[in-house]
């Protein structure tokens, strides 16, 4: 599907740009303004994401603070990343 390769490519945009914060601040804060609401806007989410975002929603906790083991991060890589954990050799040595 194109559209979910174009999505996973501006995916990698971001996480590229973010990993130099320096660089990320001096560039998008100007635009953030702008930026933020678009970005929220077109985010699309699977089954399992709008799930896990509704979470138990029978409780009424909202007044409750969450606990820091309740909230879990997320960790993303790069293709480029991914493939060298997964044993994958991106130079052309002849070695593989």
């Amino acid at each position: 599907d194109p559209n979910e390769n174009i999505a996973v490519e501006a995916c990698e945009f971001w996480l590229s740009l973010a990993e130099n914060s320096d660089v990320c601040k001096e560039l998008l804060s100007p635009f953030l303004g702008k930026l933020v609401p678009v970005l929220i806007k077109c985010m699309r989410y699977s089954e399992s994401d709008i799930i896990a975002l509704k979470g138990n929603c029978d409780e009424e906790d909202a007044m409750i603070p969450d606990r820091d083991e309740d909230i879990k991060p997320r960790f993303h890589k790069s293709k480029v990343a991914a493939g060298q954990l997964n044993g994958e050799d991106n130079d052309d040595d002849g070695n593989d």
